[in-house]
């Protein structure tokens, strides 16, 4: 059973929404300042070590919070934030636990050793300490949502539903126990949804949530409007995307609530198996050949068996049928790109970019057609303003240092890759920074940085890497 999970916890967008926007850089800066802002702010100090986390830089949290520790040996908080900045379950509960010695009120240590029992499988630990949680502190939104979950996880779904509508009374502007509640008493989802919409009004999950249960009931209008709402909140938020396609396919009667349960299930057979999930999409062709989302989805079957003729076509007719779909768009700019076809692509790969604009793969994909069709300078533009908005994440280094390096400009393409693994050590970036080094004799400066993140994050792989580019240093 799966419960709400957290994202939109405050009225203003600032750190989860560029986070959820894909807009790393930005979050992590925001993150930055709202610390720099006060740093007491135990709820800014977690977004910001989650954040670290998601990016892949855990080796970073780690060292500023044991920092924190160092400074402050005292404070239950420094060693608490250090235990949520570790992955080690030994250390982080020795973390949580010495925090609780010098405060054994200490509200958030409960649930951070709660959350390391809920990982390592000792569920009847975590609703113990989630609970203790909540008692010490019951606005600890985490610790309720933590201890909601245990139980469903324990199959003690009414003692859950309790706990969730309590968490109502105690968090009532948070999202998470309506969302909960919609979850396990499904008979009521419209109605709790509905009070967590005015209770949470910034909150765009409660409405994609009501238009999913909407369209399923057969309400397409009511639920084309519920999917509008929740994109005037955030007009990325996938889930209200996708609904609000369906719901508008079936108000225009191309597709009836019969297909749209045959594309969710199709969708599942594509996980299973390429071939079933083509026999599925094939008959939902035929049932109903006006809909674009039959079109597309039997081209994802055809894709995954590697007929890119016949997904091409599939794309095709799925662009014809509504050429307004950002995620046809994509599917189609990416299937000609495939099929070199590249001034095709750029066409309608930059439609997509322009109705998805924190779309990392259609930026990277966008850029390659460009360059693909001779267009050098709008293609490296691309590449080079993508590299500068996804900082964080490798796709983008490597296209725009792979670009660089096939014009000649080899340093260039060695700084981007080496600024890239120096915010975000990866093994496909450490693979192209040792080539890089290579090719322009910068093996010393690359040894340098592999040692100094091997020591901080405690990677032996980057430290017998440096050793490598050191023994390359002394040959004549």
């Amino acid at each position: 059973m799966m419960l709400a999970s957290s994202g939109y916890a405050n009225p203003e967008p600032s750190v989860e929404g560029l986070l959820h926007a894909g807009r790393v850089s930005e979050a992590l800066v925001a993150a930055e300042s709202e610390i720099a802002a006060n740093d007491s702010d135990l709820d800014a100090h977690e977004r910001y070590i989650d954040i670290l986390h998601t990016v892949g830089l855990s080796h970073r949290a780690r060292a500023i919070y044991s920092g924190r520790v160092t400074k402050r040996p005292t404070a239950a908080d420094a060693h608490y934030l250090f235990g949520r900045s570790i992955n080690n379950p030994d250390e982080a509960i020795s973390a949580y636990t010495k925090a609780l010695s010098l405060n054994s009120g200490h509200a958030r240590s409960h649930m951070g050793l709660a959350s390391v029992k809920l990982a390592t499988g000792d569920v009847e630990a975590a609703i113990r300490g989630y609970r203790l949680a909540t008692e010490a502190d019951a606005t600890l939104g985490e610790a309720w949502q933590g201890w909601t979950r245990s139980l469903a996880l324990s199959e003690r779904v009414d003692e859950a539903l309790s706990v969730a509508r309590r968490a109502m009374v105690a968090i009532p502007t948070e999202a998470e126990p309506y969302l909960t509640v919609a979850v396990l008493q499904p008979n009521e989802a419209l109605a709790v949804l509905a009070q967590g919409a005015k209770m949470v009004p910034h909150d765009p999950r409660m409405h994609a949530r009501s238009a999913e249960l909407l369209i399923e009931a057969g309400r397409a209008s009511e639920a084309v409007a519920a999917a509008q709402r929740a994109l005037a909140i955030d007009p990325a938020l996938p889930d209200a995307n996708r609904t609000l396609i369906f719901a508008q396919a079936m108000q225009a009667g191309v597709i009836d609530r019969k297909g749209y349960r045959g594309l969710l299930e199709a969708q599942v057979a594509l996980r299973e198996s390429a071939d079933f999930g083509y026999a599925q999409f094939d008959a939902l062709v035929s049932a109903y050949p006006k809909c674009a989302l039959t079109w597309m989805g039997r081209s994802q079957s055809r894709l995954r068996l590697s007929h890119i003729d016949g997904a091409r076509l599939d794309l095709e007719q799925a662009a014809a049928l509504d050429p307004n779909n950002a995620d046809i768009q994509a599917a189609y700019g990416l299937v000609l790109l495939r099929s070199s076809d590249a001034e095709r692509a750029a066409y309608w790969l930059g439609k997509a970019a322009d109705s998805r604009p924190n779309d990392v793969s259609v930026a990277v994909a966008l850029g390659q057609a460009h360059i693909a069709a001779g267009e050098y300078e709008t293609g490296i533009s691309t590449l080079q303003q993508a590299y500068v908005r996804f900082s964080y994440d490798s796709r983008v280094a490597l296209a725009y240092a792979e670009v660089l390096a096939n014009k000649g400009e080899l340093l260039a393409a060695y700084e981007v890759i080496r600024e890239a693994f120096q915010r975000r050590p990866d093994s496909k970036l450490l693979v192209s920074l040792i080539a890089a080094a290579r090719d322009v004799g910068r093996y010393q400066e690359a040894a340098d940085l592999l040692e100094a993140l091997g020591q901080q994050t405690g990677s032996q792989v980057l430290l017998d890497e440096a050793a490598k580019m050191r023994r390359l240093l002394e040959q004549p």
